[in-house]
C-alpha cells in the first residue's frame, strides 16, 4: 500500500508541475526582460534541479516507512533556524570586512575562516533540510484537511500536495508607468544577483523606457515545489508554506485562474492567500508550541545594526506617503511625486527603517497585499467581512475561490454585510 500511495503522489505531483508549468513561461523577452536577460530567473531550471531530488526522497520515506519521530523533528527545525541565522550574521560580517580597517593580512585571514564556516554550515544546513521540510509539510497538510480544503484524489490522497523547499527565493522586478501606481509587468529575478546588477537594471529600463522600476525581495513564490524564503521564524516558514500551497489550489478555481486579468483580482488573490496562511500558521505554530518547540531567537547579530524607533507609526506614514503620491500623480505632477518620495524615504530611513527605492513600482508591488502599510485598498476589509460572515475557513475558502470578477466579488462583500446585519440584535 505504501508503494502504491508513493507511485500516486508522485503521478499526481507531475501533473501538477507539469499544468503550473503550462503558460507561464515564452520565448519572446519583453522589452524591460530583455534588458534584465542575464539576471532572469528560471522556473523550468528550479523545477529541474529541485523536482526531482525532492520527490526521490519523500518517495523513499514512504516506501520504507522511515520517518523521524517529533522530538528528533523538533530539535532538526531549531537545528536549522540557527543554523541560517548563523549563516545570515556570517555572510553579514563577510561583507563588512570589506570596509573594516584591518591589514590586508589579517583581512586575507579572516576572510578565508568565513567563507570555510559558510561553507560549513551550508553542508550542515543540506544534512537535516529534507527532515525540517518533510515534518512541516505534513503538519501543514494535516491541518488544512482538518479544513476539509483541497481535493480528494486517488487512494485519498490530499490534493494538491503540500511540497515546498526551504531556500533563497527569487527576487522580482516591478515596472510601473510614472504617471500612476499600477503593476503592469514582473519579472522574476536571480536571488544572487548583486547590489550594482540591481540598480543598473533598474535605471536601465527606466531610463530607456520612461517607467518607474523596482526589483524586490520575496518570502516565497507558487513553483511546484514552492520556494520558500529559509531566512525566517518558523511561524513565517508556516504562514509562507500555507499561503504558497493556497496559490496552488486556487489554480484550478476561477479566482486563480483569473489572478492576472487585473490588479485588482491579484490582490484579490494575494491577500486571501496572506488570511488563510496566517490561519493556518497560527493553529499550527500554537500547537508546536505546546509541543514544546519554540522559535530560536536570532542569536547572531549582524554588526552597525540601527535600532528601530519604537515610536514611529510605519504603517500610518507609508500610507500618508501613498496617499499623497497618489493625489499628486493624479494632478499630473509627476516629477514632483518622485521628488516626494525620495524625501520621504529617506524620512523612513533616518527612522530605522531602511527602504532602498521609494517610487510608483514600489508601491504597485507592495499595494498588491491589501493587509500591507503600503495599500490603501479596502479589499482586505472587504475579505474580512466575507471571513467574518463565513462559518468557517472552509466556507470562506469556497466563497472566495469561485470569484471570477471584480463585480462578483463586490457582490459577495454585499451579501456578507447582508448576513452579519441580520445577525446583529
Amino acid at each position: 500500500m505504501n508503494r502504491m500511495r508513493a507511485i500516486g503522489l508522485w503521478f499526481t505531483s507531475v501533473v501538477i508541475i507539469i499544468t503550473l508549468l503550462v503558460g507561464r513561461g515564452s520565448l519572446n523577452l519583453s522589452p524591460s526582460a530583455e534588458i534584465a536577460k542575464s539576471e532572469l530567473y528560471s522556473i523550468v531550471g528550479w523545477e529541474l534541479e529541485n523536482f526531482p531530488n525532492k520527490w526521490i526522497n519523500k518517495l523513499k520515506a514512504i516506501v520504507s516507512g522511515n520517518n523521524l519521530d517529533d522530538n528528533l523533528h523538533h530539535s532538526a527545525i531549531i537545528e536549522y533556524i540557527s543554523l541560517t541565522n548563523k549563516l545570515s550574521y556570517l555572510k553579514t560580517e563577510l561583507a563588512n570586512y570589506g570596509h573594516s580597517n584591518n591589514t590586508v593580512n589579517s583581512y586575507a585571514r579572516a576572510q578565508t575562516k568565513i567563507i570555510q564556516d559558510i561553507e560549513s554550515i551550508r553542508l550542515s544546513i543540506a544534512s537535516i533540510q529534507n527532515d525540517v521540510e518533510e515534518f512541516l509539510e505534513s503538519r501543514i497538510s494535516t491541518e488544512i484537511q482538518e479544513h476539509d480544503i483541497g481535493y480528494v484524489g486517488p487512494m485519498g490522497l490530499h490534493l494538491p500536495p503540500v511540497d515546498f523547499r526551504l531556500t533563497y527565493s527569487p527576487k522580482v522586478l516591478i515596472i510601473s508607468p510614472r504617471n500612476r501606481i499600477e503593476m503592469t509587468e514582473s519579472i522574476l529575478i536571480k536571488n544572487d544577483i548583486q547590489e550594482l546588477a540591481i540598480i543598473s537594471i533598474e535605471n536601465s529600463i527606466a531610463d530607456t523606457h520612461n517607467l518607474s522600476t523596482y526589483i524586490a525581495n520575496t518570502g516565497g513564490l507558487a513553483t511546484y515545489p514552492s520556494t520558500i524564503n529559509h531566512n525566517s521564524s518558523v511561524s513565517s516558514l508556516i504562514d509562507t508554506a500555507a499561503h504558497e500551497w493556497l496559490h496552488h489550489y486556487l489554480f484550478f478555481k476561477p479566482l486563480g485562474q483569473s489572478y492576472w486579468s487585473s490588479n485588482t483580482m491579484r490582490s484579490i488573490n494575494e491577500t486571501t492567500a496572506n488570511i488563510f496562511g496566517k490561519e493556518i500558521s497560527d493553529t499550527i505554530h500554537a500547537d508546536l508550541r505546546n509541543d514544546g518547540l519554540y522559535d530560536t531567537q536570532q542569536k547572531y547579530e549582524p554588526r552597525k545594526v540601527d535600532e528601530i524607533n519604537s515610536v514611529f507609526d510605519f504603517r500610518k506614514e507609508m500610507q500618508v506617503t501613498r496617499l499623497e503620491a497618489e493625489n499628486m500623480l493624479s494632478n499630473d505632477n509627476i516629477q514632483a511625486a518622485e521628488e516626494y518620495m525620495e524625501n520621504r524615504r529617506q524620512y523612513f530611513v533616518s527612522n530605522g527603517y531602511h527602504i532602498r527605492v521609494l517610487n510608483q513600482a514600489y508601491f504597485a508591488f507592495h499595494g498588491t497585499y491589501a493587509d500591507s502599510p503600503s495599500s490603501i485598498s479596502p479589499i482586505y476589509s472587504q475579505l474580512i467581512t466575507i471571513r467574518n460572515a463565513s462559518r468557517s475557513l472552509n466556507e470562506f475558502i469556497n466563497r472566495v475561490s469561485s470569484i471570477s470578477n471584480h463585480e462578483h466579488f463586490l457582490d459577495l462583500v454585499t451579501e456578507a454585510e447582508s448576513e452579519i446585519n441580520n445577525l446583529t440584535p
